[in-house]
């Protein structure tokens, strides 16, 4: 087996806590491949996630989804908000990167866990459940679960293994595959590896999370191509967003999204009312700020985050 390469096949697992995906670029020379968001959580939706899917999917950059089982609520209902939150936000039933259910919370019972898998099956493209060993290995063997795939979480680092442990031994996978022998549907492999001093080479605002967000297909020193064919990309390299000299403004999204306040007493959602993409006019970004981008007519600052790069 050969080894896996440093910062080969990287995809990053974000949500609200890591705020604004700001930097496409920085994104995308930091060797990240894709976004996998969290979608909803119960019955609420992730602030992020319409923003950051955007983002994702107007770069060329593959998306994933997934919503985080909340023990409060029914799995079926969960299930029916999850694929209802991803058709109104993109029209999607299906994701590059995969649906998934989080299955991590404390408190879930395994009808919970049973219903949310089968009703999303039923209902739209589901992929597999998102979990760790610490979280399911308490319910024993799930004969009926070993037939999705695996995103396994949070799994240590180990360089003796080739940044893997061994596929059979438990806690390292849930024994719901380990005992089943279905080692082979684990398609997702998370671990800690980065600093999370790194968040803003990666494009992000906040630091949360985002060290925990690699994936390799099988865990079995997966080439990019491998990736790339098991969830139906169209190229193993990765996106390659174009930075042009003009940003276009689109009211429909800012209708959507939360206004950050604006410099100058100047309320920019105002003076872009209605449903048309509108030029901004010359733009110039703060030589104090760059997260910030003064827009001439009308004069007024405006988050990066809320502008489109054509």
């Amino acid at each position: 087996m050969s080894q896996i390469v440093e910062g080969e096949l990287k995809v990053r697992d974000t949500s609200h806590w890591n705020g604004p995906l700001t930097d496409v670029q920085a994104f995308v020379d930091n060797q990240n491949r894709g976004l996998i968001l969290k979608a909803t959580q119960g019955l609420w939706t992730d602030p992020q996630f319409e923003y950051n899917g955007w983002q994702a999917l107007d770069n060329g950059i593959p998306l994933g989804a997934y919503c985080y089982l909340d023990p409060r609520y029914g799995g079926e209902a969960q299930a029916v908000y999850f694929r209802n939150v991803c058709r109104d936000v993109f029209g999607l039933d299906k994701f590059k990167l995969g649906n998934w259910q989080d299955c991590e919370e404390p408190g879930l019972s395994v009808k919970q866990m049973r219903d949310a898998m089968f009703t999303s099956r039923d209902l739209f493209v589901l992929t597999g459940m998102y979990t760790n060993p610490g979280s399911l290995n308490p319910y024993g063997v799930l004969e009926w679960l070993s037939d999705f795939y695996l995103w396994n979480a949070n799994w240590p680092y180990y360089p003796e293994y080739e940044h893997k442990p061994p596929l059979t031994q438990s806690p390292y996978i849930p024994y719901t595959w380990s005992k089943t022998g279905r080692e082979d549907k684990c398609v997702l492999w998370q671990y800690e590896g980065q600093p999370n001093n790194e968040a803003k080479s990666n494009g992000f605002v906040h630091a949360h999370h985002l060290d925990r967000g690699r994936f390799i297909k099988n865990m079995r020193a997966g080439t990019a191509q491998e990736f790339a064919e098991f969830f139906g990309l169209d190229s193993a390299e990765p996106p390659k967003p174009t930075i042009p000299d003009c940003i276009v403004v689109t009211s429909r999204r800012l209708s959507m999204r939360v206004i950050p306040t604006i410099r100058n007493n100047t309320p920019f959602a105002q003076a872009f009312e209605g449903s048309q993409w509108l030029t901004a006019g010359e733009v110039a970004v703060d030589e104090y700020d760059r997260q910030w981008i003064k827009i001439k007519c009308p004069t007024a600052w405006i988050a990066r985050w809320l502008t489109k790069n054509l």
